[in-house]
């Protein structure tokens, strides 16, 4: 049986006449992982303050456990880890010297602290650069020791933010890599707001935010069941001819130089009339797919997540 953990009921907040949060509600079981997703300006930054404690909403109510909160409430602030989308460690200390700090700010100390602090880095495969200073680190240690902070306190919620921003494939997997195994260990539930397709794909449950709105939620495999067309990729220097066979077809596609992407319902069975529909030669590359999170989010919004607000 599943605990609710989290709740938003019907939070709403604006900056003059722009409506950043409409009305938006969302509940976390324990051990749960939640994702919001959307594109920039579609209201997660607003969201992640609300969240954080940084900002007081002008409309709706948030309850830890079933108890009414209000924003930035130590108590629920002690129940949470948060990972910011910005670096917001101390470059001068050491990882170690950073999660003892923090461990203080929630009245940790002595050898305890120093015994969860220093676990937590062996964890993350940061045992011998805990006394380096932090500004030596990489960006991928750095996100680790991060993550490893935001731990320190044993909270039962871990709040992220765009938390893989900047780092590459590697570092990528390794950071997903610690968390997924540190979840386990001790049972934490996890609220993630991303842009990125592949990291709302580790969500249990998923929610779409489009210009503060939630427009559509469930779990990762039933929002892609949505969208049952098959996504081509192709690459050729015939982009008139191609352009005017999609047409043909009444197919829209979404052009980058000489590389095209669009959805259809044909799949493998156009793959040859469009291959034969061009000179020859012209093709370099054809790339059949099932679609991902992110073809949904366009399906249901027709805004790709990579766009600006």
């Amino acid at each position: 049986m599943s605990h609710c953990l989290l709740e938003l009921e019907s939070v709403a907040h604006a900056y003059g006449e722009r409506q950043a949060l409409q009305d938006f509600s969302l509940s976390v079981d324990q051990g749960q992982r939640v994702g919001i997703l959307g594109p920039n300006g579609a209201g997660k930054s607003t969201l992640f303050k609300v969240l954080s404690g940084l900002l007081e909403p002008q409309a709706g109510t948030m309850r830890y456990r079933g108890q009414v909160i209000a924003v930035g409430e130590p108590s629920f602030r002690a129940r949470c880890g948060v990972v910011f989308q910005s670096a917001s460690l101390d470059e001068l200390l050491t990882p170690l010297e950073n999660l003892i700090v923090s461990g203080g700010f929630y009245g940790q100390s002595g050898a305890d602290l120093q015994q969860r602090s220093k676990q937590l880095l062996k964890t993350m495969g940061l045992e011998e650069r805990q006394h380096d200073q932090v500004g030596e680190l990489s960006g991928g240690l750095k996100r680790r020791v991060e993550l490893a902070r935001a731990l320190v306190h044993r909270p039962e919620i871990l709040l992220l933010d765009e938390p893989t921003t900047g780092l590459d494939e590697l570092q990528y997997r390794r950071f997903w890599a610690d968390l997924d195994r540190l979840r386990e260990e001790e049972g934490i539930s996890v609220l993630l707001v991303t842009h990125r397709p592949d990291e709302a794909e580790r969500c249990d449950h998923l929610v779409f935010l489009n210009e503060g709105r939630t427009v559509a939620c469930g779990s990762p495999d039933v929002l892609k069941a949505q969208v049952t067309d098959s996504v081509l990729a192709v690459t050729t220097e015939a982009v008139e001819a191609l352009t005017a066979f999609l047409e043909v077809q009444g197919i829209q596609g979404d052009w980058a130089g000489d590389r095209v992407v669009f959805s259809s319902t044909a799949g493998h069975a156009l793959i040859p009339r469009l291959v034969e529909s061009l000179p020859a030669g012209a093709v370099q590359s054809v790339a059949l797919r099932q679609p991902d999170l992110g073809d949904v989010f366009v399906a249901v919004t027709g805004r790709r997540l990579e766009e600006e607000s």
